[in-house]
């Protein structure tokens, strides 16, 4: 899932896509940024017995916490990008954490108060990814995380 007014969330979920192991059945929702879309997009997801959901949001998207109730109440597990979701709903995040994000950006611009022009500006890749599983949401779905993976994730919501 992401957003349709979103080009890199779509781009990103792409991605993700082509890294899927091609054997496995998928399909591709782009919703809008309202929750008159996103029940229906549940509801098929549901009725098309999805066993799981990447949802690839905006970091400035203030509906992504909803997201997560959503995949809770439809019983779909979902992996998302961002912790919030997790505690409202989602199984599991693996991205880069906003402030990670926020200093990055705050990098960039203090380059460019200093007197950078833009095309100097270096292409800066993030360098922390946090992985956070709610065993809380793998309960209520009947799901059993590995302790492997809990023992990888940088926190554990329970």
């Amino acid at each position: 899932m992401f957003s349709e007014r979103d080009p890199i969330g779509r781009h990103l979920f792409e991605c993700a896509l082509y890294r899927w192991v091609l054997c496995l059945r998928r399909a591709v929702f782009g919703v809008g940024c309202s929750l008159s879309v996103h029940v229906p997009a549940f509801q098929a997801l549901r009725a098309g017995r999805a066993e799981g959901v990447n949802i690839v949001s905006s970091p400035m998207n203030g509906l992504r916490s909803h997201l997560g109730e959503l995949s809770l109440a439809a019983n779909i597990p979902a992996i998302c990008q961002f912790r919030n979701m997790v505690e409202a709903g989602c199984l599991a995040s693996y991205g880069i954490t906003i402030p990670n994000l926020y200093a990055l950006s705050a990098d960039q611009i203090a380059r460019l108060l200093k007197g950078a022009k833009p095309p100097d500006l270096p292409v800066i890749q993030p360098d922390k990814f946090e992985l956070v599983i709610s065993t809380k949401t793998a309960k209520a779905m009947g799901i059993t995380v590995s302790p492997a993976m809990l023992a990888r994730a940088d926190e554990v919501i329970e």
